[in-house]
C-alpha cells in the first residue's frame, strides 16, 4: 500500500464547504457555497477523500451536486444515517442515547471496512465539540475551520482549502516517517465576499419528516 492510499481526509459540510442561504421558505434552503475554488480543488485531490456530516444522506446528494463536487472523487459519503448505523452495529446504544449521533461512531467503520488505521484519519469540522470526540477516539489529524458569517456585509469568515490539502499531505509525509506531528490545527481565517460565485441557485429539500423526528426522539432521551 502506498502513502497516498494509506490516509484519508474528511470534509464535513455546513460551516465547510457550503452553508444554508436565507430563505422564508422552511421546507427549502438554497446551498450557498464557501470556495470560489472547491471544484478545482476537488479535481486535483490525489488521496482518500470522503465526507462526514450529520445531514441526510438526501440532503448531503444534493448539497455535494450542487457544489458540482465529483462524487467519483469520494470514497464515500459518511451521513447521519451512516453514524447511526455505525453505533447501532458496534452497539454503542449507552453512548448514543447519552451524546447522540458522535461523528466518532464512524472511526470503526472507516477501520473494518474501508482498511484505514484511525491514526490515519484526519477531519476539517467547524465545530470544536465534534473534534474533540474524535481525537478522543484516536483520530490522527483535526483541523477546526472557521465559519462566521457577516450578514450586514454580506461576507463570511471562513478559509483556504489549499491550506487544508497542503496541512494534510505535510502531516501524513511525516506521520509516516514516524516524524512527531501537530495533531490538532487551526485553519487561517480567510473572509470573502459571498459574490455571485457562491450562489449555486439550487435548493435543496429538507431532511424527511421520519428522520427528523427520530432525532427529535433521541435529543430528548439524552435529557432523561
Amino acid at each position: 500500500m502506498n502513502l497516498a492510499s494509506e490516509y484519508i481526509l474528511l470534509f464535513d459540510i455546513d460551516g465547510v464547504l457550503a452553508m444554508d442561504g436565507d430563505t422564508s421558505n422552511q421546507d427549502l434552503s438554497e446551498v450557498i457555497s464557501l470556495h470560489p475554488d472547491v471544484v478545482e480543488i476537488f479535481q486535483k485531490i490525489t488521496f482518500p477523500v470522503a465526507i462526514l456530516t450529520h445531514r441526510s444522506r438526501r440532503e448531503a446528494e444534493q448539497i455535494l451536486a450542487a457544489l458540482k463536487i465529483n462524487k467519483n472523487k469520494l470514497v464515500a459519503c459518511f451521513t447521519a444515517h451512516d453514524i447511526l448505523r455505525s453505533a447501532l452495529e458496534n452497539r454503542q446504544y449507552t453512548l448514543l442515547l447519552k451524546q447522540g449521533l458522535r461523528k466518532s461512531f464512524i472511526v470503526p467503520l472507516l477501520e473494518s471496512k474501508y482498511g484505514f488505521k484511525k491514526e490515519n484519519i484526519a477531519i476539517v469540522d467547524d465545530r470544536p465539540e465534534n473534534l474533540a470526540v474524535l481525537m478522543e477516539s484516536g483520530v490522527g489529524l483535526t483541523m477546526l475551520a472557521p465559519h462566521t458569517i457577516f450578514r450586514c456585509q454580506n461576507s463570511v469568515m471562513s478559509f483556504e482549502l489549499e491550506q487544508v490539502i497542503n496541512i494534510f499531505n505535510e502531516w501524513a509525509t511525516h506521520h509516516h516517517q514516524g516524524v512527531k506531528n501537530e495533531v490538532s490545527v487551526v485553519l487561517t481565517n480567510q473572509q470573502r465576499h459571498l459574490g455571485a460565485w457562491s450562489q449555486t441557485g439550487i435548493e435543496i429539500k429538507m431532511v424527511n419528516r421520519t428522520f427528523s423526528y427520530f432525532r427529535r426522539v433521541v435529543r430528548s432521551l439524552r435529557k432523561i
